[in-house]
C-alpha cells in the first residue's frame, strides 16, 4: 500500500515539474505538499520495518526522507533516523545525533524541542539498562553508559523534558514515559552513590579526626624546650586537616547528589501514578522500595506525605499487606511522632476509607494479631505485634467516625467475627463422621449472616475507580449454607 502510494506521488511530483508553474527548482506549493507526503509515508515505511526488525529497508526508507526534506529538515526525519541507528545499535551515534541536532536548531519551538528531548532521555534510560551488564566491566560507566555525567544529564535533559512535555500538553500516556524514565534514572543513580565508598569515606573521615585530635594532644604535652617537635607536630596537623576537609566536602557532595537523585526518584515515580496506569505496578513497588529503605528518614518522610496525596489510593491495593505490616501506634493512639508512621498511617486510612473491602481485611487481621503461646526465636517480638494491633484499632476507630463508611466497617467486622470464629471451631471428627454432611451449630455467627451487602471475600472483588461500591456493583452474600464438607473428607 506505502509502495502504491509512493509511486503516485512520485508521478505527480513529475507532472508538476514538467508543468510551467513551477520556477526553476523552487517547488510550486502543490508539489511541496506532494514532497512532504512522500517523506511521511517513507517515515511510516522506516517505522514498520523497524518493528519488524527489517533494518536496511528502514534505513533505505529514512535516507530518502532525509534526501527529500534537505532544504527544510524536519525534526520528525530526525527522530526516525536516530531510531534507525538505534536499532542498528548504533546507539551512542544515535544519542549523540539528536543532542547535535538539537544544538544546531536552538531556536526551535517547545513542541519540537520537546520531540527531540524525549527521545533523547528515552535512549539515554535504555541504553543505561543495556549497558550496565556488559560496559561495568570496561570501566567506561560514565562516558558510554551514562554518556555525560549523571549530574548534567538530569539537569540538560530529564528535567528540561519533563517540563517541556508537560507544558505542550501530550496525551497522559506520553507524559507519564518521561517521568518513569526520569525516575528509573534518578534511581539507578542514587543507588550507585548508596553503593560507593561513602562509608569508606565516613571511616577515613573518622580517623583523620582521631590523627588531628592526636597531634593537638600531643602539642599541647609539649616541654617548653621541646618547641622543635610542637612545630613538626602543627605541620602534621595542618597536613590532616586539610585532607579532612577536602574528605569533608567530596562527603557532603556525594550526599547532596544521593539526596537529590533519592527526591528526583521518588517525585518521578509519584507523577508518573498520577499521570497514567501503564507503569502502575512497577512505579508503587519502586516508590515503596526507596520509600521503606530510608524509612527512618524525617525529612524525607515529610517529603513522601507530599507526594503520595495526589496518588489515587487504588493503585496501593495490590500492596496493602506489605503497607499494613509496617503500622505501628502509639499509647495515645493513631497518631505518632514519627513522620513515617505519619504519611504511612495517612496512606492505609485513605485506602481503607476509600476502598474498604480491599483494605480493611488486612488492618482487621492486625487487631486479632496475638502472639501465639510458643513462638519461634526469629518472630516479631510481642512489643512490635502490640503496637501494630494499636494502630490497626486507631485506623478502625477513625473510619467507625465517618458516617458514609461506618455501615461497610461494621459489616466487614460482622462478617469477619464469623469467620474466625467458624476457623477456630474445634470439629468432633467421630461425631461428625456419622454424618455424610455435618451443620454448623445454630449458635456460630456464621449461621446468622443474612443479606450482607460486602462483596464474597473468596471472589475478585472489581476496583471501583469512583470509591462509591453501590449495590450492583459486587455480589454480595444471601447467606450460608447450614451444613458444611471438610476438606480432607
Amino acid at each position: 500500500m506505502i509502495s502504491t502510494r509512493l509511486s503516485l506521488l512520485r508521478a505527480g511530483q513529475r507532472r508538476e515539474r514538467e508543468s510551467k508553474e513551477q520556477i526553476g527548482n523552487i517547488p510550486s506549493p502543490f508539489s511541496q505538499s506532494l514532497i512532504d507526503a512522500e517523506a511521511s509515508c517513507l517515515l511510516e515505511l522506516s517505522e514498520a520495518s523497524r518493528n519488524t526488525s527489517l533494518v536496511q529497508l528502514a534505513l533505505n526508507a529514512v535516507t530518502r526522507a532525509r534526501a527529500l526534506v534537505a532544504d527544510s529538515p524536519t525534526f520528525e526525519v530526525a527522530v526516525e533516523f536516530a531510531k534507525v541507528l538505534w536499532s542498528s545499535r548504533e546507539r551512542k551515534i544515535a544519542v549523540d545525533y539528536l543532542m547535535a541536532v538539537g544544538e544546531r536548531h536552538p531556536d526551535i519551538d517547545d513542541e519540537s524541542r520537546a520531540l527531540l528531548l524525549t527521545q533523547i532521555v528515552r535512549f539515554v534510560a535504555d541504553y543505561q539498562t543495556i549497558a550496565n551488564d556488559y560496559i561495568r566491566f570496561q570501566g567506561e560507566w560514565v562516558s558510554h553508559a551514562s554518556l555525560r555525567p549523571p549530574m548534567q544529564v538530569r539537569d540538560t535533559y530529564f528535567e528540561p523534558a519533563y517540563h517541556l512535555i508537560t507544558a505542550t500538553g501530550h496525551d497522559a500516556t506520553r507524559l507519564a514515559s518521561v517521568p518513569y524514565r526520569f525516575a528509573s534514572f534518578a534511581e539507578h543513580q542514587y543507588l550507585t552513590i548508596s553503593r560507593s565508598d561513602v562509608s569508606q569515606l565516613q571511616t577515613h573521615m573518622a580517623r583523620k579526626q582521631q590523627e588531628i585530635d592526636s597531634y593537638e594532644s600531643a602539642i599541647s604535652t609539649t616541654q617548653p624546650d621541646q618547641r622543635h617537635l610542637s612545630l613538626g607536630w602543627a605541620g602534621l596537623q595542618r597536613k590532616a586537616k586539610a585532607v579532612f576537609e577536602q574528605d569533608s566536602k567530596q562527603f557532603n557532595l556525594h550526599m547532596e547528589k544521593m539526596t537529590l537523585f533519592l527526591h528526583n526518584a521518588i517525585a518521578m515515580y509519584g507523577r508518573c501514578l498520577v499521570l497514567s496506569n501503564d507503569y502502575e505496578r512497577d512505579s508503587v513497588i519502586h516508590l515503596c522500595s526507596l520509600w521503606f529503605r530510608n524509612f527512618e528518614d524525617e525529612e524525607l518522610n515529610r517529603y513522601i506525605e507530599g507526594v503520595i496525596d495526589p496518588i489515587p489510593s487504588r493503585k496501593f491495593i495490590f500492596f496493602a499487606h506489605q503497607l499494613s505490616a509496617r503500622l505501628s501506634g502509639s499509647n495515645s493512639g493513631l497518631h505518632v511522632e514519627s513522620p513515617s508512621q505519619k504519611a504511612l498511617q495517612r496512606l492505609v486510612l485513605r485506602l481503607c476509607r476509600e476502598h474498604p473491602f480491599h483494605g480493611l481485611y488486612q488492618v482487621y487481621a492486625l487487631q486479632h494479631n496475638d502472639p501465639a503461646p510458643k513462638r519461634r526465636a526469629s518472630s516479631i517480638p510481642d512489643a512490635s505485634v502490640d503496637s501494630r494491633t494499636r494502630a490497626a484499632v486507631a485506623i478502625f476507630n477513625s473510619i467507625r467516625d465517618q458516617p458514609t463508611i461506618c455501615r461497610k466497617l461494621q459489616d466487614v467486622e460482622l462478617v469477619c467475627d464469623a469467620y474466625v470464629e467458624w476457623a477456630t471451631y474445634h470439629i468432633d471428627k467421630q461425631g461428625s463422621s456419622q454424618e455424610r454432611k455435618p451443620s454448623i451449630p445454630v449458635n456460630m455467627r456464621l449461621r446468622k449472616l443474612k443479606d450482607i451487602n460486602i462483596p464474597v471475600p473468596t471472589l475478585d472483588t472489581p476496583i471501583d475507580p469512583t470509591c462509591t461500591y453501590g449495590e450492583g456493583s459486587f455480589v454480595g452474600i444471601r447467606e450460608y449454607k447450614t451444613t458444611y464438607t471438610t476438606a480432607g473428607g
